[in-house]
């Protein structure tokens, strides 16, 4: 069965039930979720051996824009905490450090070579011109510098079109 996940008016999927875990929507995360922000879902890709953390947005404020500057700001920061604390709580999830709701966690994520992982925070922005993702990505790499530096981790952020392009949403 193949896990399919609404999303900021998108759909991403199909993604094999054992490399998806959707963690916005687990009972690890309905326990814990008080005062914790996350992101929508962990996508392993065994082929390229690498991790995916995933947050979608329908839109982004505008950085070159005064007014919006602070909301930007924001809303980098609030980006960063999401994909941050889902990384943290998928792994220690794999880990068993929840030990009351172990069973969750998807196969494919059991046993795991870790250390060997390429671990990729992704965000994707609906109707993103292409042009303005770069100023996106470059906060969020300023803002995630010390999660990349003791990870270590990369960042990726992408619009619809080029999520479409990358398998990660559906094709209509």
């Amino acid at each position: 069965m193949a896990v399919i996940i609404q999303e900021s008016g998108m759909t991403f999927g199909p993604f094999a039930n054992e490399h998806c875990f959707w963690i916005e929507k687990s009972a690890i995360y309905g326990k814990i979720q008080g005062g914790v922000k996350i992101a929508e879902f962990i996508l392993l890709q065994p082929d390229q051996n690498s991790l995916f953390v995933l947050e979608a947005k329908t839109s982004s404020p505008n950085p070159q824009n005064g007014e919006s500057r602070y909301k930007f700001e924001d809303y980098i920061t609030e980006i960063a905490e999401k994909l941050l604390n889902a990384l943290t709580l998928g792994v220690t999830s794999c880990l068993e450090r929840h030990i009351d709701i172990k069973n969750e966690v998807p196969i494919g994520f059991k046993n795991l070579a870790y250390n060997s992982l390429k671990i990729i925070l992704i965000l994707v922005i609906k109707d993103h011109k292409q042009e303005w993702l770069s100023p996106v990505n470059d906060a969020l790499k300023k803002k995630l510098a010390a999660a990349i530096k003791t990870w270590p981790l990369n960042i990726i952020v992408l619009n619809e079109s080029l999520a479409r392009r990358n398998g990660l949403l559906i094709n209509t």
